[in-house]
């Protein structure tokens, strides 16, 4: 047993475990981070208002208790709109806009954002095929069987014979294919991005973003709510998880952009008059100012370093015609210079001369949400856009029309002003937004941990402002080299300390604490999370990470029974391997072999290719007298070994 035990124990250091997976904006990233040294079972955790000497010292956090603490400011009040559909409408979706708005509707279908999540239709889709990603030694084939398109993923041995294998049915289509299409899967109501996107570019199936590493975990990458819904009109969350979801209208419609249309439509079809100089049921994005207006392509487009729920506030809330900044703050990079290096369109326009020099430019300047234009006319309207401000192109262009046409024979701004641009995105080029003339690449470098809001937060107070900077600081780590991912670590530990101490007890607060403690392996994490856990705004998200602290803190402590209750938790919450994998490490420590057996062979069906999984199957099944069983899941282990040794010497 003591063998047993230390083998369990020696590869729970080892394991991949301590991955939280996250959504945030426009798309998907990682907190990651193992614990450090492991504290001594049985030392004692703080009083809930109470902080270690050290942790004090290193935070600035004063020592003092509860009697110290400030009245808390109220939350940000309610922005006052003219317009009513921002509190007394709800949705009725776009076919029921479309009975009155026809011609809209109609070149509305013609744009991307039209066509931004569908469910797939085999005829409409590319061609099967196969390819080997060497980076994690698997085998992806794409094929069409049972009027479904299916993709797979397989690891071979050396005579291609298989050593594991899983495969799923392809449930919806991600984008408008101009530049790739990507794919969800549903497995028992729960969402998930496919490993495989189909690239225009390359005309060939490769790797989805971030998926092309050797430690890419194939099909077990959740899609979450806050993904989903910046490619879909409406989704809504299924229970308590924040990846098990309901399609409500899969794409982009009318009320992601003027608001929920309950209003507008009871009000015209009773032949209400409009008593204002404006329609007050729907939200017309042109008539808001610029700040609103750009609020609401940035719910979706403004792609931040970190971000932050304001207090009080869910994302669900927002709605066109309202300031982001009163539900999210978004925190970029500050930067020094006029140096191209920022990332995401929203940053990119704003340090453009055109931008910061007129009141009128923003994204609806050249992009009609209502209208795209025809491929053979893209450079003529784009062009047009521009000359509306700079009337005269021989004067206003710093080149002689003959050398203009040297640099693109259709006399196209776009060339030189906004050149396509490579991005993070593999097989990607995208126009560049920053509206300038040097467009000489530098080298990016090392990100710093110095975050400034993004727009206007003035409505926030300084508390609150510094509450958002702790949690995207915290949701940052992972972005940063080593040294500025330190500075960033103790940034964001000192700013919700204080934010803490100062009475700000969300559940969002208190579990980014668990988070940081957890990262160092402070056994202060622990009760954080179950703060955390106990506070009634608790998210999906926060509660999965209290969570997987809690039971990964109290494996660590000896406290198997608590740690299983843990993982026990996250297996009705979320839909991930990693959990059911911990829980019969856990079941296993406690000597019950059948619980364990059970929760490792659940953990395999999700990810049968995995060689922890089945070293771990293995062991509880010679210990539990099953000496053939146990025999080919090691024989399968030492297969995916050599497999994975062979693809590392071949690339």
């Amino acid at each position: 047993m003591l063998r047993a035990n230390s083998f369990l124990i020696g590869l729970v250091g080892a394991l991949v475990l301590v991955v939280v997976v996250v959504w945030i904006s426009g798309g998907m990233t990682e907190r990651s981070g193992a614990p450090n040294p492991v504290p001594v079972a049985g030392e004692r955790l703080p009083d809930e208002d109470t902080l270690s000497d050290s942790a004090a010292a290193r935070t600035g956090a004063p020592l003092t208790g509860p009697a110290n603490r400030l009245p808390l400011p109220e939350p940000t009040a309610a922005f006052t709109s003219a317009h009513r559909n921002t509190v007394e409408a709800t949705r009725v979706g776009t076919a029921r806009c479309t009975e009155c708005h026809r011609s809209e509707a109609e070149t509305f279908g013609a744009t991307a954002h039209a066509h931004s999540l569908a469910r797939v239709q085999i005829q409409d889709e590319p061609p099967d095929g196969q390819f080997l990603h060497a980076a994690s030694a698997a085998t992806y084939r794409i094929k069409r069987r049972d009027d479904q398109l299916w993709h797979q993923e397989l690891f071979l041995d050396g005579r291609s014979n298989r050593i594991a294998a899983i495969e799923h049915a392809l449930a919806w289509r991600i984008g408008s294919g101009h530049h790739s299409r990507s794919y969800l899967i549903e497995v028992d109501g729960y969402f998930f991005e496919s490993p495989v996107t189909w690239y225009a570019s390359k005309n060939a199936w490769a790797m989805s973003p971030g998926f092309d590493n050797p430690q890419q975990e194939g099909f077990a990458r959740a899609a979450h709510d806050g993904c989903v819904q910046c490619h879909c009109g409406r989704v809504e969350s299924a229970g308590d998880s924040d990846h098990r979801l309901r399609i409500m209208e899969p794409s982009i419609g009318c009320e992601n952009c003027h608001g929920p249309g309950s209003l507008h439509v009871r009000e015209r079809s009773a032949g209400a008059a409009v008593t204002a100089d404006f329609d007050d049921t729907i939200v017309n994005p042109r008539k808001l100012s610029r700040s609103l207006n750009e609020s609401v392509c940035a719910r979706c487009h403004l792609r931040a370093a970190g971000w932050a729920i304001v207090r009080g506030r869910g994302l669900s809330e927002f709605r066109p015609g309202l300031p982001l900044s009163d539900f999210r703050v978004d925190f970029v990079q500050k930067q020094g210079s006029e140096a191209m290096e920022v990332v995401g369109h929203f940053e990119q326009m704003h340090a453009s001369r055109c931008y910061s020099q007129t009141e009128s430019l923003t994204c609806t300047t050249c992009h009609n949400p209502h209208h795209a234009p025809d491929p053979q006319d893209k450079v003529s309207h784009y062009r047009n856009i521009c000359l509306s401000c700079h009337d005269d192109a021989s004067s206003d262009c710093g080149l002689p029309e003959p050398q203009r046409l040297l640099q693109s024979e259709t006399d196209n701004c776009v060339t030189c002003h906004m050149p396509a641009s490579e991005t993070d995105i593999p097989h990607f080029t995208f126009t560049h937004h920053r509206i300038g003339i040097d467009h000489e690449r530098q080298a990016p470098g090392s990100r710093s941990a110095d975050l400034i809001p993004f727009g206007d937060v003035s409505r926030l107070t300084p508390l609150d402002l510094q509450r958002c900077l702790g949690l995207a600081l915290e949701r940052a780590l992972r972005q940063f080299e080593p040294a500025a991912r330190e500075v960033a670590y103790e940034l964001a530990l000192r700013n919700l300390t204080q934010v803490y101490r100062q009475g700000m007890r969300d559940a969002q607060v208190q579990g980014g604490l668990a988070y940081l403690y957890w990262m160092r392996g402070d056994p202060k994490s622990l009760e954080f999370a179950r703060e955390a856990l106990r506070s009634p705004d608790c998210s999906a998200e926060t509660r999965i990470h209290s969570l997987i602290v809690l039971g990964d803190m109290n494996l660590r402590r000896g406290e198997f029974g608590m740690a299983a209750d843990a993982f026990e938790q996250l297996t009705k919450v979320r839909l991930r391997f990693t959990d059911w994998q911990m829980l019969g490490v856990c079941r296993s420590l406690q000597n019950r072999s059948s619980d364990a057996l059970t929760a490792f062979r659940k953990a395999l069906k999700l990810q049968p290719g995995s060689i922890d999984i089945n070293a771990l199957l293995a062991d509880e099944l010679r210990k539990a007298g099953q000496s053939e069983l146990s025999a080919r899941h090691q024989d399968i282990v030492a297969r995916l070994r050599e497999a994975r040794q062979r693809a590392g010497e071949g690339r």
